[in-house]
């Protein structure tokens, strides 16, 4: 309410110029408009600034406020008790020019905050401590004279309460550039490394690759100068080298298996596996020539497991007919050379950015970069880190990095985001910004790194800014629900001591500047978020919409669970629906291989959770997501075994007695790759996993060393097939996104059927669908590229040959035979995927009909052949008959009868 002045001037009429003045020690006036009573005693005064403005920088503390029976009062910005009253939209963090360096700090609850400067990285040397200005929302500002390029700096923050403001120096939460976790920040002026350009792909066209930094190179047979390093992964032309370092075996759970007859992954003289997967049961390979499949024997039934090819089609002196299908793509088999039917190894082998590159994925996830709790000089191969202990989200860390006191970490991530993007890729930060490693502890004051020594408790969920959780729990541990929590019971999420407080004003704007400073300074492509659930849902919709205003093709995902039990509604599967970000589908993992917590039915192993697996390959739209971009699919990725190591676990771990062999675990893990890269939504696969990746059992390698966490490309050569395989799924995925990339659930729900729903018969435990492709309403524009849609391409042709597609999954042990459609009509179908090769554009065998068998735990994609297809082969066929009494052929005749002797042929 409005003080009455006249308490002010009782004997008469009440004047602001007289009764409340606001002047300058220099007598500079203030015009006061009004006076409220805002507390007993407490007086708001409304001021005018006249020809001044109220703006950072105005010298408040230079001005007081006088009024009859009061005390003069020099005048502050506003200070609340509730430090969730401030918000400061400027910038925080250094600001240089040659001529001078602006600081900000936000600290509202310090008294004083101070810059302190140093000449070199460690050391007492130039030392000079800067007090800092308050001004407005909280914020403490210094302006430095003199040109501070090259100088290293850390914060003082001080106060009456020495629990919270014991007096240590910390970095600023906005320096870029640190030299350690508990180091100093580098002030280093006006940097200019280029970095290429984002390129234009779209998030439905993610193939997302998750890598290590050191994992990807530090193997000595990588071929890599720098391994280990952010410049490791910038080399071009690298290749297998085989060394010494290679007979190194892997330590670990597993490595008991290395006994006996030494084929096994975990031993690294194990020996390749061979091409075709050891028989799961006594029967005839599948049919690889042109000519035993224009033909049917008179007893025998039409399919792919007919006679087996003749000598002249083994030993390749026959000669199929040709087409001139689009990209090559013919209904020849092999050996004619645009079919599929050996792997021929390359030499040598390409390793590191090569291989990424040869792999054809789109997307690069990297594990975290952002500065973390670790020793950043060291060189001792069993000391590692996967980087979730983060302790500065602005400045690259100096593991990686050529020199750790300098702007290196700076310069050469920049130059790898920039060989990334000019390797045709998406570039996805790790990110961890749902906890620190600041320890919750405050009385452990070698654990103040940042936040905690600015404004304590305020970046963390604690019992006093949380004082219930979303149930209405009591989150303070020494007093009760009525009374004033006592601020220093952190909540624990994460499982690492505290929780990033997102919801907090100027917590949200650390996140969301933090993320913009990635996009625009580094230009990354987006963002994988660790334990996602802890982050509030309204932040993470903010910073989505936001990021997509830079990019529309920005990602951003994460996990949609927590470390444990969090006071906040976390950030669960749902919560995504419609607003921008995606998360990771744990359920369809879980349904294909089985929990990494304990062992379970699944699809992989035992043809199991049949309807999960296929709510998944719909892009779980009938589950939790609005649109498949929503969905992150995956088998593997760097938490808890790889796959490998999963089958391992649960065949040692299950109560049956059913025995797998190396061929199961590598047919299993190119039937769940089949999965993954032909299911809606985003694919995710984790480097490595394509060579059937060990590391030795370990559970969770995040501090494992070396031996247990690199990519040993060995591996690549002994699984080269495995390797084949996965790029030949992802070319297929690449060359028809439209089928296998769509991003809207009314498409899905039209173009994409179930055995089921089509009245055809589906063996048992097995899936099996069909996908409508091109036609008038959905016209094939090219295959993904950075480029767009080329211009002028005649693409009726592969319009023509991929008009109805069919995916056959099959986990069983034993080949079955699946039913084809229009198999009244008998269509012709050409195989693209089987259990030993995949293709993008080329057909793996001989073209079937009526119905296709696929071998146990394996998966096929068959396309059916187009008009111009099944006119060549026709013609071929009529040939076949003129030179074979013993063959039926297939068109422009009727099989009215048949006898042991004979054949009798109505022609139409």
């Amino acid at each position: 309410t409005s003080l009455p002045l006249e308490w002010f001037a009782p004997k008469g009429k009440p004047d602001f110029g007289i009764q409340f003045k606001a002047k300058s020690r220099d007598d500079v006036a203030l015009d006061i408009v009004n006076v409220k009573l805002v507390d007993p005693w407490v007086f708001h005064v409304e001021l005018k600034p006249g020809k001044f403005e109220f703006e950072e920088d105005f010298p408040v503390e230079h001005y007081i406020v006088m009024a009859p029976n009061t005390n003069s009062q020099v005048l502050e910005w506003p200070r609340y008790e509730n430090t969730d009253k401030y918000y400061y939209d400027g910038q925080l963090g250094w600001i240089y020019t040659p001529e001078s360096t602006t600081i900000r700090v936000f600290a509202p609850s310090a008294d004083l905050v101070s810059v302190i400067l140093y000449d070199e990285p460690v050391g007492d040397r130039g030392r000079k401590q800067i007090p800092m200005r308050r001004i407005m929302e909280g914020v403490w500002k210094a302006i430095i004279q003199g040109d501070l390029k090259g100088k290293y700096y850390k914060l003082l923050a001080e106060a009456a309460d020495k629990r919270k403001y014991p007096g240590v120096e910390v970095i600023d939460p906005y320096s870029r550039c640190n030299t350690a976790h508990n180091g100093r920040g580098l002030i280093f002026g006006e940097e200019k490394t280029p970095v290429t350009d984002r390129n234009n792909i779209k998030p439905e066209h993610a193939i997302v690759y998750e890598l290590h930094l050191r994992d990807a190179t530090i193997d000595p047979s990588s071929g890599v100068n720098l391994r280990g390093k952010y410049l490791g992964l910038t080399e071009r032309n690298t290749m297998y080298t085989p060394d010494d370092g290679r007979s190194q075996a892997i330590p670990g759970k597993f490595h008991k298996y290395n006994a006996g007859a030494g084929i096994d992954a975990y031993s690294l003289n194990a020996q390749p596996l061979a091409t075709i997967a050891d028989a799961q049961e006594p029967e005839p390979e599948l049919d690889i020539t042109m000519k035993s499949l224009t033909k049917r024997s008179i007893f025998g039934r039409q399919g792919s497991r007919g006679e087996s090819a003749t000598k002249e089609s083994q030993n390749g002196s026959y000669s199929p007919l040709k087409t001139n299908g689009i990209n090559g793509t013919s209904i020849s088999a092999s050996p004619v050379a645009d079919s599929i039917d050996s792997i021929m190894a390359p030499t040598p082998l390409t390793t590191a950015l090569d291989h990424i590159i040869e792999m054809g994925v789109t997307t690069v996830q990297i594990l975290p970069v952002q500065d973390f709790d670790n020793w950043e000089d060291t060189k001792d191969p069993n000391v590692y880190w996967w980087g979730y202990m983060p302790v500065h989200f602005n400045s690259p860390d100096g593991w990686f990095a050529s020199d750790t006191a300098t702007i290196a970490r700076v310069t050469e991530l920049k130059k790898l985001v920039s060989a990334l993007h000019d390797a045709g890729l998406k570039v996805i930060m790790d990110v961890v910004y749902n906890h620190t490693a600041e320890d919750g502890n405050e009385f452990n004051l070698g654990a103040r790194f940042s936040f905690n020594g600015l404004e304590p408790r305020y970046y963390y969920r604690n019992c006093g800014n949380t004082p219930l959780s979303v149930g209405g729990h009591n989150t303070c541990a020494f007093k009760g629900k009525d009374e004033k929590r006592c601020g220093t019971c952190y909540s624990n999420g994460s499982g690492c001591g505290n929780e990033f407080r997102s919801e907090a004003p100027m917590c949200r704007k650390f996140l969301l500047d933090s993320l913009k400073y990635w996009v625009n300074e580094y230009k990354v492509d987006g963002f994988r978020f660790d334990l996602l659930g802890l982050i509030d849902t309204e932040t993470v919709v903010i910073c989505a919409a936001e990021l997509k205003k830079i990019d529309p093709n920005i990602m951003l995902y994460g996990e949609p669970w927590t470390g444990g039990p969090t006071p906040i509604a976390p950030t669960e599967k749902g919560t995504q629906r419609g607003k921008g970000f995606g998360v990771f589908n744990n359920t369809l993992r879980d349904a294909l291989r089985g929990s990494p917590f304990g062992v379970e039915e699944n699809f992989l192993m035992d043809g199991g959770r049949v309807d999960e697996v296929k709510r998944g390959i719909l892009g779980s739209i009938d589950e939790f997501a609005d649109n498949p971009l929503e969905t992150i699919n995956y088998i593997e990725c760097h938490d808890n075994r790889t796959l490998y190591d999963h089958f391992k676990e649960y065949v040692e771990n299950r109560c049956d007695d059913i025995a797998y062999s190396e061929s199961d675990f590598e047919r299993m893990s190119k039937l769940g790759a089949a999965i993954i890269l032909t299911s809606q939504g985003v694919p995710f696969i984790q480097m490595g996993q394509e060579m059937l990746r060990t590391k030795g059992g370990v559970e969770n390698s995040y501090n494992s060393p070396d031996s247990v966490n690199m990519v040993r490309w060995e591996w690549k050569e002994k699984r080269l097939a495995v390797v084949e395989y996965y790029k030949g799924l992802i070319a297929l995925r690449k060359n028809h996104p439209l089928l296998f990339c769509m991003t809207d659930q009314g498409l899905i729900r039209d173009r994409i059927t179930f055995y089921e729903h089509l009245d055809l018969p589906v063996p048992e435990r097995c899936i099996a669908y069909w996908i409508r492709g091109y036609d008038d309403s959905l016209r094939y524009q090219g295959p993904i590229s950075i480029h767009g849609k080329a211009e002028g391409q005649d693409y009726s042709e592969i319009e023509n040959q991929w008009r109805y597609v069919v995916v056959l999954f099959n986990p069983r042990p034993l080949g079955l035979d699946f039913a084809l459609p229009g198999a009244f009509e008998e269509r012709l179908w050409i195989p693209m995927v089987s259990d030993t090769f995949a293709s993008g554009s080329k057909s793996v065998s001989s073209p079937v009909k009526i119905y296709a068998h696929v071998p146990g735990r394996s998966a096929m994609v068959l396309r059916a052949a187009s008009p111009k297809e099944v006119h060549a082969y026709y013609n071929e066929s009529s040939l076949e008959f003129v030179s074979d009494p013993f063959t039926v052929p297939l068109v422009g005749a009727k099989l009215v009868e048949e006898t042991n002797m004979a054949v009798t042929l109505d022609f139409a």
